[in-house]
Formats: C-alpha cells, structure tokens, sequence
C-alpha cells in the first residue's frame, strides 16, 4: 500500500498529508496517530473529515476541529 493514501482504505485526496497534521484519537476502535492539534471521535468520523466530508464534524471534537480540518471538511 502506499503511504500517500490509496490501497484499500479508501483515503485519498490529500487525506494523508492534512491526516498527519493533527493527533488523531479514535474513541471507539483504540487508535491514534499523528502529531498536532487533537481531533477525536468516532474513526468512521475521523475518516470522513479527513475526506472532505462536513458532516463528520459534528461527531468530532478537540482542538483540531475548530481549526484547519473543519475549514478543509467545509471546503465545498
């Protein structure tokens, strides 16, 4: 798989730079990752915000949120 999304993960579109931008704290499956302001949440909504998907923000929270990944989610 490579490392700048793609595989079977369905992660793509940049998801994997701005995913490495914050601590990622999935609060259902005991993971996390990444260095940053936190966002935590539910790994599905993790995914999706990652992805450019606004409504995953709303089950999301830390300080990450209010900031970049919240502006990119809301993009359009």
């Amino acid at each position: 798989m490579s490392p700048i999304g793609g595989g079977g993960l369905g992660v793509g579109c940049g998801s994997y730079k701005l995913g490495r931008e914050f601590h990622l704290v999935a609060t259902d499956i005991g993971w996390s990752g990444g260095q940053g302001l936190e966002v935590r949440g539910p790994g599905e909504a993790i995914l999706m915000a990652i992805n450019g998907r606004s409504e995953a923000t709303d089950d999301l929270e830390g300080s990450g949120v209010a900031s970049r990944l919240a502006a990119y989610a809301n993009r359009g």
